[in-house]
């Protein structure tokens, strides 16, 4: 090899290097922020869930009372059944 094709050969393996580098930093800076999104999708999810439960307590705890009271004691037997699977 003569040593201008070597210079030639050297620089452009120095480019390549040189762009490796870059796209990896500029992927290590991508990742960090998609981790970042992540986390905060999991900790909304977790409140979403705790809010949904929470619902569900409520509403379960209407039905029961309006059972327990009286409201919908004119209901019919199909009705009311569904009415205490739905409520627990």
């Amino acid at each position: 090899m003569r040593p201008q094709e070597r210079d030639d050969l050297l620089i452009r393996i120095d480019e390549r290097t040189n762009n490796i580098w870059n796209v990896t930093e500029k992927q290590e800076k991508h990742l960090k922020n998609l981790n970042g999104k992540v986390a905060e999708a999991i900790i909304k999810a977790a409140e979403n869930t705790k809010d949904i439960e929470g619902n569900r307590r409520s509403i379960n705890l209407v039905w029961k009372v309006l059972i327990a009271t009286g409201v919908i004691s004119g209901l019919g037997g199909g009705t009311a059944g569904v009415i205490r699977l739905i409520s627990g």
